[in-house]
């Protein structure tokens, strides 16, 4: 059993809100993602959330591209949406 330091529990907050998931910083600490997330500050309650209401005119949108028959260009991703993926999978994997 490793024993958890104070410096430990910062450095997992800092891993954490610097967007690294449970189960990465678990591996990087080698200790289990259940005491990560147990250590990990409940940062919802210092975040403030700030609405914008959008009160413009949304963009004309040509809803033609959904008449076609075949689907498979719009379901390709570029490099953004694949890395977006790609963390989002790291994020829910546990």
């Amino acid at each position: 059993m490793k024993i958890i330091t104070n410096d430990m529990i910062i450095k997992i907050n800092e891993m954490y809100s610097e967007g690294k998931s449970i189960k990465k910083i678990a591996i990087i600490l080698d200790i289990s993602p259940y005491t990560v997330k147990k250590h990990i500050k409940n940062l919802k309650e210092e975040t403030t959330i700030t609405k914008t209401i959008y009160d413009k005119s949304l963009p004309k949108f040509d809803t033609k591209v959904f008449r076609v028959k075949d689907w498979g260009e719009l379901c390709i991703l570029d490099e953004r949406e694949i890395e977006e993926m790609r963390n989002l999978w790291e994020e829910i994997e546990f």
